[in-house]
This record gives structure tokens, C-alpha cells and sequence, in this order.
């Protein structure tokens, strides 16, 4: 984690790519902790945290913390950092160590995501005014998300990821009821029925998935 990186590893990830990449994780770490506590499996942090340090970063300090030394080591960071498809996860994790004790504290790690956002959060500060997403006080995607200048409205789940055969014209959906079918397993995500859609096009996955650095188009 701390060995000096090659030029060609470098040029991989550029200064301004380490900001979204910070943004990532936070969401990432929001769905495992997550689907951690629906299985309730409940990690609770050793260490000191900075007043302010968001609750997934905390608890995912606590889910690498294997020993439970109130600090992280480079066996206990090595799995998350050896991603090959993250250029900038490696450099990204070096540079939490500000103090180059070749360990991450509490307080390192909380600082490495304190100007991170939550995905509804980031794409709405570079959204036009008529796509811009709906966001709660968290940062999250609320349910209901409408685009104002197609009149089209649709449901996701608290990252952007929009739920299949929502969208409506004219109307905003029940998406409360959405919510409710998706909690009994009643409905899906990751796929999106286009046949309300009047101009007959496709979209990409990555257009239909809100994310930490990309935002919702059309």
C-alpha cells in the first residue's frame, strides 16, 4: 500500500479523479453496512472519530478492523485497495496515512472522506435545474425523482438505481408503494421497463443508475 508507485500507475489516476473516487466508496460502503445490519451483523468501531466523521465511514472502519486495534493495518486494507478495475483506489488509501506510520487511525480515515458526498448529493451539484435529482437530508435519493423538462417521473431506491416499469408521463407514481413491494420482494431493480417512453429509444444502464459521479440523463 505505502511502496512508492511507478510513473505508469501514476498517470492512471489523475489528482481531480480521487474526489469521485472518495464519493464511490462512501456509497459503497453505505450498501454494505446496510446489508450488513439487515443481516444483523453489527461491527461496532474501536478508536476515536472526529466529530462530523459520516456513520458508513465509521462503521466501515469497524468492518476492516479485524483485530479490533482501533487502527488499520496493510493486511487489513489490502483487499479493498487491490482492485484492478480503481486505478485510484490504491493511491487513493495511501494517501490516508498522513502521518506515514504505515497504519490508518480513526481520525486518517475519517479525513480521508470528510468533502466526500452521498450519491444524490454529488449529482445534484452538477445537474442542470430540470434533471437535478430529489435528495433527502442525508444526501440520498428521495423515492420519487421527475425530470421537469420531459414530465417524466420515476421511483428508485436511496442510490439512484431506478426501479423497473415506474415511469409515468404526466403524473408522478406511487413510488411509497414501490418502496413497500421492492421491501416484500415483489419487484426488482437494475432493469428498467422503457415502454411508457414515447420517442421509443433505449437507454444505457448508465444512464438509468444515479450515482456519486454520474449523473441521471436522458
Amino acid at each position: 500500500m505505502y511502496n512508492v508507485q511507478s510513473p505508469s500507475r501514476n498517470t492512471d489516476c489523475p489528482t481531480s479523479s480521487k474526489p469521485a473516487m472518495a464519493n464511490r466508496l462512501l456509497d459503497w460502503f453505505s450498501v454494505v453496512m446496510a446489508d450488513s445490519k439487515h443481516r444483523r451483523q453489527h461491527p461496532k468501531p474501536k478508536g476515536h472519530f472526529p466529530i462530523g466523521c459520516q456513520s458508513e465511514v465509521r462503521w466501515m472502519f469497524g468492518h476492516l478492523d479485524s483485530d479490533s486495534d482501533g487502527r488499520l493495518s496493510l493486511s487489513e486494507l489490502y483487499g479493498l485497495e487491490h482492485d484492478q478495475n480503481e486505478p485510484c483506489l490504491k493511491p487513493f488509501l495511501d494517501a490516508c496515512d498522513t502521518d506515514s506510520d504505515i497504519f490508518v487511525s480513526g481520525p486518517e480515515w475519517c479525513g480521508c472522506f470528510s468533502k466526500a458526498e452521498r450519491p444524490c448529493a454529488a449529482v445534484r451539484r452538477r445537474s442542470s435545474p430540470d434533471s437535478a435529482p430529489t435528495c433527502d437530508s442525508r444526501g440520498y435519493y428521495r423515492s420519487t425523482q421527475c425530470h421537469r423538462g420531459l414530465g417524466l417521473c420515476w421511483c428508485v431506491d436511496p442510490h439512484g438505481v431506478e426501479f423497473a416499469g415506474t415511469r409515468t408521463r404526466g403524473a408522478k407514481p406511487d413510488c411509497d408503494m414501490i418502496v413497500n413491494k421492492i421491501s416484500s420482494g415483489g419487484l426488482k431493480t437494475n432493469s428498467v421497463d422503457l415502454d411508457d417512453d414515447e420517442d421509443g429509444g433505449t437507454d444505457s444502464a448508465q444512464d438509468l443508475e444515479g450515482s456519486a459521479d454520474q449523473p441521471l440523463d436522458f
